[in-house]
C-alpha cells in the first residue's frame, strides 16, 4: 500500500509540474493547438489544479460526480458537466502528448501521426518519414521508417526498410529486409534479400536470397543470388556471382562473377575475382591467381597456387601431423589400364638424395630436389617453377615414390636370388673336382 501511495505521489508531482509549466507558457501566448488535449474541463485554460486533478482522479477510477466534485463548479458551469468530463477523458486515453493520434479508419485510409505530412498507413502497412501513396496501390504488410524508405513501392509485400533511402527504389520486390541508410537502396524486383548495415547490398536490383551484414557488404551486387556476406566490405565487388559465402571484413572483396566460393577470415580469398568452388579459411588465406577452381587454402596466410590443390599453412609451418596417417583412395574398382610400373631399380639408382636447409627458418631437411626428380619420375612432382611471390613453386609427393622403391627392391631381390643360385652351382662344381 505504501508503495502504491509513493508511486501515486510521484505521478502527481510530475503531472502537476508539467501542467504548471504549461500554464506559465500560456500566460504569455494563446493556447497552442497541440496542448489543447490537456484542457480536460474545456474552460479554455490548461491548469494544474483542475485539469491535473481530474486526470489523477480518473486514474484512480473515479467517474461522474465523484470525478468532478470539488474541482469544477458543476452548478454554474454548463459546459463542464461530470459526464462530459468522464467521457472526454475516456476518448483521449489512447492519445499521447501533443495530440498524437492515429487517424486510420477500418477501410485502410490514410492518417497522420503528430500531424506529420510524410506518413501513410494503409493495407496493413505503415510508412513513417515518407508518403508513397502516389505509387502504392496494392502493397501490403510493409514497414518503412526513414526519409525515402520504400518510397517507390507499388505491389511488393512484406518488406521492412529502416533508414534513409533504404529500399527506396523497390517496386515489386517482396520479403526484403533493409536496416541502415541506403541498404538495398536500388533494389527493384529482387526478393528475400536481407541487408543490415550502411549501404549493404546497395546496388542490388534483381538479386535474390542474398544476406549482407556489415557496412558496404555486397555493395556492388546487382543480380547475384544466394550470396552471404558477413563483415565490413565483404564481397564488396560481387556483381553477378552466386552461391558465395564470405565471413570476415574484406573477405572475397574483389570477387566479381566467381561462384560457390567460401571465405572465412579477414581478407580471406581477397585475390579471387572469377574463380569458382574455392575455399579459404584463416586470416588472409588466399589463392595465387584470380581464376582458380577447386583450390583450398587453410591457415593464416596460406596461399594455394593451382586449381584442384589444397595448401595447409603458410611458409612458417614446420610440422603437419595427425593422429593417424593420411589415406589415398586406391580401390581397384576406381582404376583402369592397370600395368606393372615402368620404374624400378634403374630409376632409383639415378635419384639424388640431398641434405638441405630451408632459407626461411634454417630447418634441416633431407629429400629430393623437385627439378632433379621431374625428368625421372614426373608423377611425383607437383606445381611449376613460376613466380615465387605468388607461391608458384614445385613440390614432391614422397608417397608416390613408394611404389618405385618397392619395384626396385623386388628387382634387386631377384638379382640377389640369381646370384645365390649361381654361387650354389659353382660350389657343386668345385666339390665334384
Amino acid at each position: 500500500m505504501l508503495f502504491l501511495l509513493n508511486r501515486s505521489l510521484k505521478y502527481l508531482v510530475v503531472t502537476m509540474l508539467s501542467l504548471c509549466m504549461t500554464s506559465i507558457s500560456y500566460a504569455e501566448t494563446d493556447r497552442a493547438d497541440d496542448i489543447s488535449i490537456l484542457d480536460i474541463d474545456a474552460d479554455g485554460d490548461v491548469d494544474a489544479l483542475t485539469d491535473g486533478l481530474l486526470l489523477l482522479r480518473s486514474m484512480f477510477g473515479l467517474t461522474d460526480d465523484a470525478l468532478a466534485t470539488g474541482v469544477v463548479d458543476l452548478a454554474n458551469c454548463t459546459e463542464c458537466d461530470a459526464t462530459g468530463i468522464d467521457s472526454y477523458i475516456s476518448t483521449i486515453k489512447g492519445a499521447t502528448y501533443g495530440g498524437l493520434t492515429s487517424a486510420t479508419d477500418s477501410s485502410g485510409g490514410t492518417g497522420s501521426i503528430g500531424e506529420l505530412s510524410d506518413v501513410l498507413m494503409e493495407d496493413n502497412s505503415i510508412y513513417i518519414g515518407n508518403n508513397p501513396s502516389a505509387t502504392t496501390d496494392a502493397a501490403q504488410y510493409n514497414v518503412g521508417i526513414g526519409a525515402t524508405a520504400l518510397e517507390s513501392i507499388t505491389t511488393g509485400d512484406n518488406n521492412t526498410a529502416i533508414g534513409h533511402d533504404a529500399l527506396s527504389d523497390n517496386t515489386e520486390g517482396y520479403w526484403n529486409t533493409a536496416s541502415g541508410n541506403f541498404a538495398l537502396g536500388l533494389n527493384t524486383t529482387g526478393f528475400r534479400n536481407t541487408a543490415s548495415g550502411y549501404a549493404a547490398l546497395y546496388l542490388n536490383i534483381t538479386g535474390e536470397r542474398n544476406t549482407a551484414t556489415g557496412t558496404l557488404a555486397l555493395y556492388s551486387n546487382t543480380a547475384g543470388t544466394d550470396n552471404t556476406a558477413t563483415g565490413s566490405v565483404a564481397l564488396y565487388e560481387n556483381t553477378t556471382g552466386y552461391g558465395n559465402a564470405a565471413t570476415g571484413a574484406g573477405a572475397l572483396y574483389y570477387n566479381d562473377t566467381g561462384i560457390y566460393n567460401t571465405a572465412t577470415g579477414v581478407n580471406a580469398l581477397l585475390a579471387n575475382t572469377t574463380g569458382t568452388h574455392n575455399t579459404a579459411i584463416g586470416y588472409a588465406a588466399d589463392v595465387a591467381s584470380e581464376d582458380l577452381t577447386n583450390a583450398t587454402a587453410i591457415g593464416s596466410g596460406a596461399s594455394v597456387s593451382e586449381s584442384n590443390k589444397i595448401r595447409l599453412g603458410d611458409s612458417n609451418v614446420v610440422v603437419i601431423e595427425g593422429q593417424v596417417a593420411f589415406s589415398a583412395s586406391s580401390d581397384r574398382r576406381l582404376k583402369k589400364d592397370i600395368t606393372n610400373t615402368k620404374y624400378g631399380l634403374q630409376t632409383i639408382l639415378k635419384l639424388v638424395p640431398v641434405d638441405y636447409k630451408l632459407k626461411l627458418n634454417d630447418l634441416s631437411q633431407v629429400g629430393f630436389i623437385a627439378q632433379d626428380l621431374r625428368p625421372l619420375v614426373p608423377e611425383a612432382v607437383t606445381g611449376f617453377e613460376g613466380d615465387l611471390d605468388k607461391g608458384e613453386t614445385m613440390g614432391v609427393t614422397y608417397t608416390t615414390l613408394i611404389p618405385v622403391l618397392t619395384k626396385a627392391i623386388q628387382e634387386q631381390q631377384a638379382l640377389i636370388k640369381q646370384l645365390q643360385k649361381d654361387m650354389e652351382s659353382l660350389k657343386q662344381k668345385v666339390a665334384k673336382g
